[in-house]
Order: C-alpha cells, then structure tokens, then sequence
C-alpha cells in the first residue's frame, strides 16, 4: 500500500476533522485536495486539480475549475447537440477506497476517453464536514432539496468515493444515477456507457424536436419579416400617397390663391376705374352715342347669363372709357377683346387714345366682346 492508501485507511470512528489532521500530519506532508473552510468554490476545485495531479500524475480527468453552478450550466444548459453528462466526483481522505479508485478506476485510460468525450468532470473533496456543508448548499441551489437529500444519503465514507451522474432531460436537471466506490472499472465502464446510452437517446429525440423547433421558428421569422417588409411597402405607399396628395392640395391651394388674388386684384382694379369712369350722359346730351355690347357670359355665370349691355357715350370720349366700362362689368383686356366696324377690326390699345368720333362711330353702334 502506497502512502496515499496509507493516508485514507483509517476507521469511521475516527471521521472528524481533528483526527483527519493528525492522521494526515503524521505521514510525509500531505495536503487535502480542497483546504478546510474554503469559501470560494472556484478556488476550491482548482486546489483539487492542483494536488490530484500532485498525487495521481497528469493522466487524469479534466475537472472543470469553476462552481457547481457553473459546471452544471457548461453541461446541461446548451443545445441539444452539445450537451453532456455532469458527472461530480465526491472525493473523502478517510475512505479505504479513496486511493485505488482514483489510481486504477478514474485515471484508468478508458475511463479517462470515455470523459473526455461524453462529460463534463467536476470534483469536491469531502474530507471536512465544512466543505460538505458548503457542497450540499451549492446541491440544494443548483439542484433542489430532493437532490440534496440524495446525495446527502450517499456521503457516508463506506459509501465514499462516487461518481454523481446529473443529466438534463426533458427540461429536467437531475440526478441520473450514483456510482459508489467499491466497483471494478469493468462495472464502472459498464455503467457509465448504459448512463451514455440512456442520455443519448433522449438526446437524439430532443435534438430532432429542437430543430424541428428551430425550423419552425425561423419559418416565423421569414413570415415575420417578410409581413415587415409587406408593411414597410405599404407604409412607403402610404407615404407617398400622403406627400402627394400634400402636394396636389398644396398646388390646388397655391392655384386658389392665385386666382383669389387675381380676382381681388381685379376687382380693385375695377372698383378704381368704376370711380374714374365719367358717368353716363343722358340720351338728349349732344353728340351722345348708345354702345351696345353683345357679351359671353363671365367664367362664374350660366349660359343665360351672357347677352347684350348698353351704355351711353360721349362721342368725344376715348375708346379706353368703353375699355373700362368691360373691365369694371368684369370683362378684362387680357382675357377678352372687343370687335367693331366691318370688316371686323379688333379695338386695341394703340387707338385706345382715340375718341368714339375720330373712329366714326354712329349714334347707335354694336360691338362683340369675345374670348381671347
């Protein structure tokens, strides 16, 4: 027996923390793989990778170095497809098996291929009550008390070392099976592959829904975007229907102003030449001529509206007084002329100087206004 076994083979009896450290002062310096009292988890097990190396080589499992929390989350909180087993080694000094099952079982090369391919490895060492109060706290709240009260029922040093299985399976985190000690690696190997085989199968099922899942989601997230781009489009058409018609009212309003200034214009204009225009002589005034116009109806009238206005003259008045008197009834130079004599002749601003005499009007004359 080497001095490790030497150092684990002593009675039940003698499990507490001060005969565990006489026991382990007494031979050659031997430290625990997790110190008594440790506080952090963390530092812990990279203390139990530390100095399991230090007594078993480095041909050893590849402990995850971090909380119980965080190895059960690198197991079981992934994918389908990339999850493993947790398998947490419960290590305990005092247990006669301590020794043997580490050397020939847990660093036996099969065991050790067969980790490293299908788990995640997390150890605690178990020597001190401390650090077994501090694991079964990690266990209840990671795991719950059901797990806790299991575990707890496997912590006897008779019992000690174990192998813990945690699958996650259906949304459920839990404890698969518990591996004591006191088997050969044939039953260890035989046990862990049945565990492999177990786990696989559902993991091949969830898999297959996941992606399943996955498919299903990612036909949402087409129709979604595909619906958001449809929205997009019509929003775009919305707007531009919006801007346009912004815009057409906008240049229907712009067009509207126009016209009422123009109108207010023209009737400024009007209201100016109806107070300049001379007022109408009466029929027996000397050299009085009787214009008859025969006008279109104004763009604001029915067709009934149109007809003949007649106006008395002074023959020595200009032609500009009967422009006004059109303008001031609303008929405008610029967009109506007036027609006299024959052949027909349009009356036009160069003559507007002239009198009615000088164009030899007669007493009674008739002129067309029309449209230009």
């Amino acid at each position: 027996m080497d001095e490790y076994e030497d150092a684990a083979c002593y009675t039940e009896e003698e499990d507490d923390n001060s005969t565990v450290s006489e026991l382990l002062s007494t031979r050659r310096t031997l430290q625990s793989l997790i110190p008594d009292n440790i506080e952090d988890e963390t530092t812990g097990t990279i203390h139990l990778i530390e100095q399991f190396e230090s007594r078993y080589g480095d041909a050893r499992p590849h402990f995850y170095p971090g909380s119980l929390e965080e190895a059960i989350k690198e197991a079981c909180f992934k994918p389908a497809k990339e999850r493993k087993i947790l398998v947490v080694y419960l290590h305990h000094d005092s247990s006669v098996l301590t020794n043997v099952f580490c050397s020939q079982l847990l660093c036996f090369e099969s065991v050790l291929q067969f980790l490293a391919t299908n788990c995640v490895v997390w150890g605690w060492d178990l020597t001190y009550k401390s650090n077994q109060a501090k694991f079964l706290s990690s266990v209840s709240s990671s795991l719950g008390s059901v797990a806790c009260m299991t575990l707890r029922s496997h912590m006897d040093i008779d019992r000690l070392p174990a192998l813990v299985l945690i699958t996650r399976m259906r949304a459920t985190t839990e404890i698969f099976t518990v591996i004591n000690g006191n088997v050969g690696v044939n039953e260890l190997m035989s046990s862990l592959i049945q565990a492999q085989e177990v786990f696989g199968e559902q993991q091949r099922t969830e898999i297959r829904e996941e992606e399943e899942r996955n498919q299903r989601e990612m036909i949402k997230i087409e129709q979604d975007q595909a619906y958001q781009q449809s929205l997009a489009v019509d929003r775009a058409k919305e707007e531009s229907k919006r801007l346009a018609e912004k815009q057409e009212l906008a240049e229907k309003t712009r067009i509207e102003n126009e016209k009422l200034e123009a109108a207010q214009k023209k009737e400024a204009q009007a209201k100016d030449l109806a107070s300049r225009l001379p007022s109408e002589p009466s029929a027996s005034a000397a050299g009085v001529i009787t214009v008859r116009f025969r006008c279109p109806p104004l763009p604001n009238q029915d067709e009934s509206a149109g007809g003949m206005k007649v106006r008395r003259f002074l023959g020595s008045q200009p032609v500009q007084d009967l422009v006004n008197y059109l303008i001031v009834e609303g008929y405008t130079a610029e967009d109506y002329k007036i027609i006299f004599g024959w052949p027909r002749k349009e009356l036009s601003a160069d003559i507007s100087r002239q009198t009615l005499t000088d164009l030899k009007f007669c007493p009674q004359e008739t002129l067309i206004v029309e449209e230009r």
